[in-house]
């Protein structure tokens, strides 16, 4: 981890960008600029722009160079959750009521693509360094990612294990990569650096999506959000592949759409039964794994001993007791 004084610098980097998001969503309507505000003030771990925050003080970016880029990476993360709430139709959001639910689908759309603009409007920041043709491949594939994952929802029984890593990577996994390549760029760093903790953010990416999925079996006392909200929209992710290729009955009732919340609680518990969160949590071990040889080239970095903290996090077995059968151990 970070020695305390660097610790130190990192939260009051965080702190600063929490004053400067918040700065970017005036300038709109009244209800657009409040609801953006409430939505990316509402909570999270700031994953993202740490890690860039991180990849840049590497080069010795300082945090003044390297907030606008910390600034656009929480933008379109939050404006790509913003628009997937519309697409599932969700109801809330880290606890809170989504935006659509208050004013509507129109409204999130606009909130979302408010965002985006916002964020585009600070790319120049950094033109010159590569970090703009980035995030706009990353970006564009997250879109692609997002189209793929609906057209895999209306077909089930097509759903592959391929087919749900290629998705796993456009979605999530890239964004990280890129939050991670883009701050080594914005401070100057190249080459087998910049290569090497792209590697890095991609299996930690991948690890974070794997482990995302995992929680999607626990007990809503624990997670604060309904069970199995991916078999519901027809989405089969790794615990539910493993199920479908070890239980033949399974896999002919998951080709169809899930009737209700009955039978839905009783497939997560078949799915729980066969194994597959076993078979999750040592993907994402394994993923947390290739995240930390990735940064072997790195140790020199005093930055390094954090990156490598993140994957540890990620790789810790989560305790039986978030499930709420006693034979889904992971």
């Amino acid at each position: 981890m970070l020695a305390p004084p660097a610790a130190r610098e990192q939260a009051a980097a965080v702190e600063r960008l929490e004053m400067y998001l918040s700065r970017l969503c005036g300038g709109s309507t009244p209800e657009i600029s409040q609801q953006t505000r409430r939505v990316i003030l509402a909570g999270g771990k700031r994953l993202r722009p740490r890690l860039a925050w991180l990849c840049g003080r590497m080069g010795g970016a300082s945090t003044d160079e390297l907030l606008p880029l910390m600034a656009i990476l929480e933008l379109m993360h939050t404006a790509s959750l913003l628009h997937d709430d519309v697409v599932d139709g969700a109801a809330e959001r880290r606890g809170a009521p989504t935006v659509q639910m208050l004013l509507g689908e129109r409204a999130a759309v606009q909130c979302g693509d408010f965002l985006l603009a916002r964020a585009m409007e600070l790319l120049g920041a950094y033109q010159g360094t590569g970090v703009g043709p980035l995030i706009a491949d990353t970006f564009t594939a997250m879109c692609r990612g997002e189209l793929e994952q609906l057209a895999a929802a209306e077909r089930p029984a097509g759903q592959t294990l391929a087919g749900y890593y290629r998705r796993m990577k456009a979605k999530t996994a890239r964004l990280i990569r890129t939050c991670c390549q883009a701050g080594a760029m914005a401070a100057g760093l190249e080459g087998e650096t910049v290569e090497a903790l792209g590697r890095y953010g991609l299996h930690l990416g991948l690890a974070f999506q794997l482990r995302d999925d995992l929680l999607d079996f626990a007990s809503p006392a624990h997670t604060g959000k309904p069970r199995g909200q991916d078999l519901r929209r027809g989405l089969h992710t790794l615990p539910v592949l493993y199920a479908r290729a070890h239980d033949r009955a399974l896999a002919a009732h998951l080709a169809r759409p899930v009737r209700g919340r009955e039978e839905l609680d009783g497939l997560l518990e078949r799915v729980c039964r066969s194994g597959g969160l076993t078979v999750a949590q040592r993907a994402v071990e394994k993923s947390a794994s290739a995240a930390l040889a990735a940064l072997a080239p790195l140790a020199r970095f005093p930055q390094t001993p954090t990156l490598m903290e993140y994957a540890h996090i990620l790789a810790r077995p989560l305790p039986a007791a978030l499930f709420q059968t006693e034979d889904a151990t992971v």
